[in-house]
């Protein structure tokens, strides 16, 4: 029993350490934007009111306005979906005949529709070209920027400035074509788990699609921040309250939040494991020990040394810690693939995972023997065998 309760501590212990190494990557990982002074609101504007996509670009339009007029606010915009909040599933697009693959005629990407100064707001970076402006409307030239990982997928060796792509099929007529006029950085929009997938960014002004992320980069206490930018709507649309408000940290947090959980109750469970295991190896020496005294006696009264003693005692003492130990790599090694979709940036075969969680309850175990070892090796050998 004492063997078992040894290898599954090592091995929780083992488990907690993996996690610990998975969270502290993962919070190192650059989502591709800036959380800092960032604040996100959600709405949905109902059809009855917005049938007509010209009453949508007004709203956009007037509610972006009045919140670049506020104290603090440096930057405002919309996008649909927000990164790290929700998914979206890729569609098929066309390249243009000049850079497309006769093998591959359509390419997948994921499509978010903005309007401009979201790129701003959330300190997206611009590698190449512009960003999407006010300019970009319905009735002008339709346009769209893509992420680097578009870029490296499907346009490596091209200029994707001026390149045209179109949803669907290639045989798409002509006014379906889309110039690309830039390129940004990578954002992870599934999660800070997954690599930046190949995006398209279209203008909600070309594109309405009756929903959002309202997203507003501005210094001061979020709560005023969070209420003007409130009010600022409600001037607009005293129907259409804000909901969701996260911070940009927030939304970063949501992402930490459930291997943080998992990393702390594995530590917890690990713990409490380590301590039963030890508390197991004290009482049970302690008892062999003690139905053991008279030995020890005889061997003091024969000349026996304190280290001879010692060893004594932590030959019986260490026997089930290193049976154990040996059960828990057994068992660590054999649960590593299950443990490989819970980690990030991190392998489940780690030497530094497996040697000091290994290292740390091996030194539990001998310290667990200290108190019979000193019981034993300071006995009186004469009291011993006249108690006997």
């Amino acid at each position: 029993m004492l063997t078992i309760q040894v290898g599954l501590a090592l091995a929780l212990l083992i488990g907690a350490t993996l996690l610990a190494q998975s969270l502290w990557s993962l919070g190192r990982v650059d989502a591709g934007f800036a959380p800092e002074d960032v604040l996100t609101f959600s709405f949905d504007l109902p059809a009855a009111s917005y049938s007509e996509p010209e009453v949508e670009w007004a709203f956009y339009r007037d509610v972006l306005a009045r919140i670049h007029g506020l104290p603090g606010v440096e930057a405002a915009g919309v996008v649909t979906p927000i990164p790290l909040e929700m998914g979206s599933v890729p569609t098929s697009w066309s390249l243009s005949a000049e850079v497309s693959d006769p093998s591959e005629p359509t390419v997948m990407a994921h499509m978010r529709t903005v309007t401009s100064g979201y790129f701003e707001a959330m300190g997206i970076r611009l590698l190449r070209g512009r960003f999407i402006d006010d300019a970009d409307r319905d009735g002008s030239a339709q346009v769209a920027l893509v992420n680097q990982a578009f870029v490296d997928r499907y346009l490596r060796g091209h200029d994707p400035l001026g390149v045209r792509i179109s949803p669907g099929e290639p045989e798409a007529d002509e006014s379906d074509w889309i110039t690309i006029v830039g390129v940004v950085g990578d954002v992870r929009f599934r999660s800070l788990r997954h690599e930046a997938e190949p995006e398209i960014y279209l203008p909600a002004l070309q594109l309405p699609v009756g929903w959002g992320h309202l997203v507003v980069r501005a210094s001061g206490p979020r709560d005023h921040v969070a209420t003007s930018v409130s009010e600022a709507v409600l001037r607009v649309d005293p129907d259409l309250p804000l909901a969701d408000v996260r911070s940009g940290e927030e939304i970063i947090e949501g992402q930490l939040r459930v291997s943080k959980l998992n990393a702390a109750l594995t530590a917890l469970f690990a713990v409490m494991a380590t301590a039963l295991a030890v508390v197991g190896i004290l009482g049970v020496l302690s008892t062999v020990v003690a139905q053991r005294m008279r030995e020890i006696g005889l061997r003091i009264a024969l000349g026996a040394r304190p280290g001879g003693i010692w060893r004594f005692v932590l030959a019986r003492g260490m026997r089930p810690v290193v049976i154990g130990l040996a059960f828990g790599l057994a068992v660590s090694l054999a649960a590593s693939r299950l443990l490989e979709s819970q980690v990030y940036g991190v392998s489940t075969l780690n030497l530094l995972a497996f040697f000091l969680p290994t290292v740390g309850l091996a030194a539990a175990g001998l310290l667990a023997c200290l108190v019979p070892g000193v019981r034993a090796s300071a006995a009186d050998p004469v009291s011993l065998l006249r108690s006997e």
